[in-house]
Formats: C-alpha cells, structure tokens, sequence
C-alpha cells in the first residue's frame, strides 16, 4: 500500500488485525492509531471490502439470489456486485473498488464528504 492512495480518516488494519485510523499523512509515511488502544505496530493492511462489511456498516445492498449480481447504494453513489466483488461505474466502464479506503477517498471525490464507516 502506497502513501499516496491515503487520506486522513482512512481505517485500515495493523499487522495485529486491529483496526486503525490515519491521523497523519506526508509523502512518505502515515501515522494510523489503533480506534481502541494507544499502541499500534506497523506494517498497516488496506481492509477489504466486501459485500458483508458494506451491510454491516448499513448500506442498503441488493442482491438477485440466481444471478449473485445487485447494487449497493451509499447516498448518490452506486455500486455494482458481481458474485462478491464491488465496482462503480467509471464512463462506460466498471472499476473495481477492493478496500475499504477506496471507497473512502471515491466517496470523498464525489461528494465532498467524509464516509464513516461502522466496522
């Protein structure tokens, strides 16, 4: 994971499996705390995103049982599942979304806004 995918308030996970926040962000290194303790070790993993964490965190997700394809709807964001994986819709073409902080930062580009999460 580079630098420069991050944005402050990114969640991501430290080697430990806890979760992390960025709080600090430079060119070349970020600082991301632990949510539930002071200690946090290095190296930080991206959280992958799945349709499973996206109902968890309330998102209005619908899914055909035959065809294992749907939408997911996060305000004016739509997302495209097919048989698990997540996409956006990107000029006529499907890009891919697999962690949790690219949602973050598409959602950010969109809307202006920041997409807390519930994980």
């Amino acid at each position: 994971m580079k630098t420069k995918e991050l944005r402050i308030g990114n969640y991501l996970h430290d080697r430990n499996g806890r979760l992390c926040k960025v709080t600090e962000l430079n060119e070349t290194d970020f600082k991301a705390c632990a949510l539930k303790e002071a200690i946090t070790s290095l190296p930080h993993k991206p959280i992958t995103l799945t349709v499973e964490r996206l109902i968890k965190a309330g998102v209005v997700v619908r899914i055909s049982e035959i065809s294992k394809c749907g939408h997911a709807y996060i305000g004016l964001l739509s997302l495209w599942i097919d048989n698990g994986k997540i996409y956006y819709s990107l000029i006529n073409r499907l890009v891919r979304i697999e962690t949790v902080h690219q949602l973050q930062n598409l959602y950010y580009e969109l809307t202006g806004e920041e997409l807390e999460i519930k994980l």
